[in-house]
């Protein structure tokens, strides 16, 4: 036990010591939220500690789980080092992007813009939801009932139906790409309000920056799920992070904030059924905490010592190919790979049960193609994420463009918590969210341009028809 603490320690400090340099030659010191340093955040938070859990709890019973996270880590520094192009570094890189003046914007058109694309998701919210999102109508029972019938009931009923109940048979309205289309909208077009509303201070942008972060919540939240929420939530900070000057106070305010939230969110509903279980509070805060920070990653763990043990055997893209269906709209991917491994994990659970045992971007790797697929996948999004960003931070300062670069830096870095499929699935849905804005941008842009075009026109032939050419100049007409 002491000899894997020791080199997963080693190994761990050695990764940390490495990303840091790297993260600070590229912000300079800033808290900008790079690629690199969201990786290592997630590493470290979310990846790192599970294979410590694990060996605690017995999942694993050596150091073969920490080596394949470990060297799967140092393959993605690797293949990210590679492709990383040190010389036009200083020029293109997210210092350069963000010591930048903004582009002066179009205030008006913008604000048509926002409107327009923000009243086309509300309609395609009527269509999932089959009305208002349950966000809505929980808080409207809680403020008439109470607690007891209130927004977490609400939404618990509908849960399974807008996000995995039709993978068990339920009817399916494109629930999976819809959801991702509110997940990168709202937090895009909240985003864009925040850069206005720090470029001219005015109350216009600050009522509707509210409004939207309000709407982050109502429809990305809608389907009942937590984690989505919060992560919208960072998706902003990630982006204002390109723009303003983030100090170390604001971080500890926002953590803060982030960390309230989530036990507002989950706690109530973990502490209800662990008490159904005669479970204690403290058992309650207990399990919220492993699942926040070691869930995901102990699936990963689970992955590779079943694999280890002969009861899954490698799928060879299968998993890959499962997930890429399920973000496709309207198309039937068939059970999830996450509902086989809970059913394995939970032998005695009922095949009736919809629970899916989510795992990081590790544990589908080693499912599919094992370790050295874990080593040669994780190489190769290193190196995908360092050409990205060559060519993503050479685009000029504008308020769309910082929305653009954080949501697709923050996809980046999320690779190795949700994989290629995913996060191909986001940026290909950013992309059409940006091009959506920009041809309202553009259309809201010349509309204006033609009315002040009419109206000077008009105003020009007002003035031609109230004076008379006269022998020294123009005189009103009597």
């Amino acid at each position: 036990m002491i000899v894997h603490y020791a080199l997963f320690a080693v190994g761990a400090l050695a990764m940390m010591f490495l990303l840091c340099a790297i993260n600070r030659r590229e912000s300079g010191g800033e808290y900008i939220a790079t690629p690199l340093l969201l990786f290592c955040f997630h590493e470290a938070t979310f990846v790192w500690p599970a294979a410590i859990f694990a060996r605690i709890d017995g999942v694993s019973e050596d150091n073969y789980a920490s080596l394949v996270i470990l060297s799967s880590s140092f393959a993605f520094i690797a293949g990210y080092m590679l492709l990383r192009n040190n010389a036009a570094w200083a020029t293109c890189g997210p210092l350069r992007f963000w010591s930048q003046p903004l582009v002066r914007p179009n205030e008006p058109a913008h604000l048509a813009a926002i409107i327009l694309c923000a009243t086309l998701f509300m309609l395609v919210g009527l269509y999932l939801f089959q009305g208002l999102p349950p966000a809505l109508t929980g808080m409207h029972e809680f403020l008439r009932h109470g607690y007891a019938t209130g927004a977490n009931e609400t939404l618990a009923e509908q849960r399974l139906e807008l996000t995995k109940g039709h993978f068990f048979g339920g009817e399916y309205r494109g629930q999976g790409a819809i959801r991702l289309l509110f997940r990168v909208g709202w937090p895009y077009l909240a985003t864009i309000c925040i850069v206005l509303y720090l470029q001219s201070r005015q109350t216009v942008w600050r009522i509707l920056s509210v409004g939207l972060v309000l709407a982050c919540y109502v429809y990305i939240g809608g389907d009942g799920t937590r984690g989505p929420v919060l992560w919208s939530f960072v998706s902003i900070l990630v982006a204002a992070s390109y723009y303003a000057r983030i100090r170390l106070h604001t971080l500890a305010w926002f953590g803060t904030f982030l960390l309230l939230a989530l036990v507002a969110l989950s706690l109530p509903q973990k502490l209800s059924k662990v008490e159904a279980e005669g479970g204690t509070w403290k058992d309650g805060v207990r399990q919220l905490a492993e699942r926040i920070f070691f869930g995901n990653g102990i699936n990963s763990v689970y992955v590779i010592e079943y694999v280890r043990s002969g009861h899954i055997d490698l799928r060879w893209g299968g998993i890959h190919c499962t997930d890429a269906g399920a973000a496709l709209p309207f198309v039937s991917s068939g059970t999830p790979f996450t509902y086989e491994l809970f059913l394995l994990q939970n032998p005695d659970a009922k095949e009736s049960r919809t629970t899916l045992s989510s795992m990081t971007y590790l544990g589908c790797l080693y499912g599919d193609f094992g370790w050295p697929g874990a080593v040669i996948g994780f190489f190769l999004i290193g190196a995908i994420t360092a050409a990205v960003s060559r060519s993503l931070f050479r685009r000029p300062k504008t308020a769309a463009n910082v929305a653009f670069i954080g949501m697709t830096v923050m996809s980046l870095g999320q690779l190795n918590l949700f994989g290629t499929v995913y996060s191909g699935m986001t940026l290909l849905v950013l992309t059409f969210v940006a091009k959506l804005h920009g041809f309202c941008l553009t259309l809201a842009a010349s509309r204006n341009q033609s009315s002040r075009r009419l109206v000077g026109r008009q105003l020009g032939a007002m003035s031609k028809k109230r004076t008379l050419p006269g022998p020294t100049g123009p005189y009103p007409r009597a």
